[in-house]
């Protein structure tokens, strides 16, 4: 909670990145449902990243964790269970998911199974699902 909100105006204030935001919503509410062990990636204006292990949202001690670009090598970094997909370019989905599955199929070394692909749920709105399930 950023202390100055509650000083000025008795609210709490929470600040938190969007892509992690994005993150608690699609498995709160979303694709991710169900799942423990998820990364996430905005493609949009930018490329962001945000990574949940056994539940808990990874930030770090300088907030800096799961932060990774959307690099791929994500996979044999964090192990999950399922990667979400979300941002502007879901738009396309249908194009794009069944290459980037089929390329992680290929070369992601995951020998007790393949890693779910999936698109975001509410590739709009997650962030603010998020903040929600956060407050």
């Amino acid at each position: 909670m950023v202390a100055w909100a509650w000083d000025k105006w008795a609210l709490p204030l929470y600040v938190e990145n969007d892509a992690r935001l994005a993150l608690l919503g699609e498995w709160q509410f979303g694709a991710g449902r169900g799942c423990e062990n998820i990364v996430m990636v905005t493609l949009g204006t930018g490329i962001g990243s945000a990574v949940l292990i056994e539940g808990k949202l990874l930030r770090g001690k300088h907030f800096q964790a799961g932060n990774l670009c959307g690099h791929l090598t994500m996979i044999h970094a964090f192990d999950p269970e399922m990667i979400i997909i979300s941002g502007g370019i879901i738009k396309s989905g249908s194009v794009i998911m069944p290459e980037l599955q089929s390329r992680i199929n290929q070369f992601a070394w995951t020998p007790w199974g393949k890693v779910k692909l999936v698109e975001a749920q509410y590739p709009d709105s997650a962030a603010l699902f998020g903040a929600y399930y956060m407050v």
